[in-house]
């Protein structure tokens, strides 16, 4: 099977090139960089290109893919969101179409914008506010609409927030850091949720997208709920801390965050309060229903991972 991945130098990218590498499939990367050393020679062609503005060698890069990975986003740098997550998928859905068989399309619970419930499912009504959201609702759109005209067939995967040792998101790294040092606390009521997914679940998840025929056309959400008491405890055991945690009131710490969450540093800022307490559930039963999908590596273990990391830092 003839494999494209964008966003192969990412967290996921690369275990999803690995893991493609391993199973003895051919495998086509895009890369704005050069990669000076390739230690798959006999499985891996490489097209040096950026998904923004370089439209002859995505055309090169998708020509006779059976299935297309696209992992490549931007997340961080909000100069760049537009460009990579709407401009690159609008470029990469043009020169893909009549040129692959399907796409996996690597998207974010965050194109459902703000919870306005506490239980979001496949169908819930997407209502993107920040410019991440907005850039990968849109992207989403894009995908299904090049679909809509006979390209090609889809599967949008929307993931919570992914751990798992090596990751570039270091909130859990500094979350370990806080209960090291007896400074974590809990924030309003007990019960909130840790939307979290293991990478090695991302992955399996990817592939039986790809290879599943009830897969096409379709929108799956994936996380592996906790609560935050679960998520803090394991890490607790972990770090043999069982003295528990204070408790603070949300109302004092959004009014701190309103007046000093513009400070670069600062701890709580409103986003990160809102992390620890909100109670939204994404239903994953669609994928795991329909595909016969199960979480074979659990978020302890995934914790385990990171805390030994942590300890080395």
């Amino acid at each position: 099977m003839r494999i494209g991945i964008t966003g192969s130098t990412g967290f996921i990218g690369k275990r999803l090139l690995d893991y493609c590498i391993a199973k003895g499939h051919t495998v086509s990367i895009l890369t704005r960089q050069p990669i000076k050393e390739n230690n798959y020679t006999e499985h891996l062609e490489i097209y040096q290109g950026d998904i923004v503005n370089d439209m002859p060698v995505l055309e090169k890069f998708t020509d006779g893919l059976d299935i297309l990975f696209h992992c490549a986003a931007e997340n961080r740098a909000k100069e760049r969101m537009q460009a990579i997550n709407v401009q690159g998928t609008k470029n990469l859905i043009s020169a893909a179409s009549g040129r692959i068989g399907h796409i996996v399309q690597l998207s974010s619970v965050s194109a459902y914008g703000p919870p306005t419930s506490n239980v979001i499912e496949e169908n819930t009504i997407e209502m993107p506010l920040s410019l991440y959201e907005i850039t990968k609702s849109v992207a989403d759109q894009i995908v299904r609409e090049g679909s809509d005209k006979g390209s090609y067939s889809y599967t949008i995967l929307r993931l919570s927030k992914v751990l798992g040792a090596g990751t570039h998101n270091k909130d859990i790294y500094k979350m370990i850091s806080y209960i090291k040092r007896n400074m974590f606390f809990f924030i309003g009521k007990p019960g909130a949720s840790a939307n979290y997914v293991h990478v090695d679940n991302v992955i399996e998840a990817m592939m039986l997208c790809a290879g599943h025929e009830k897969a096409k056309n379709q929108v799956f959400n994936l996380c592996d709920n906790r609560t935050i008491e679960d998520f803090v405890g394991t890490i607790d055991r972990l770090l043999g801390k069982y003295k528990g945690h204070p408790r603070l009131p949300v109302a004092p710490l959004r009014i701190f965050a309103w007046f000093f969450g513009w400070i670069p540093g600062y701890p709580l800022p409103t986003a990160r309060i809102n992390g620890l307490v909100t109670r939204v559930i994404y239903k994953t039963s669609k994928i795991e229903k329909l595909l016969d999908y199960t979480y074979n590596t659990s978020i302890e273990q995934g914790l385990e991972e990171m805390v030994s990391e942590w300890k080395k830092m």
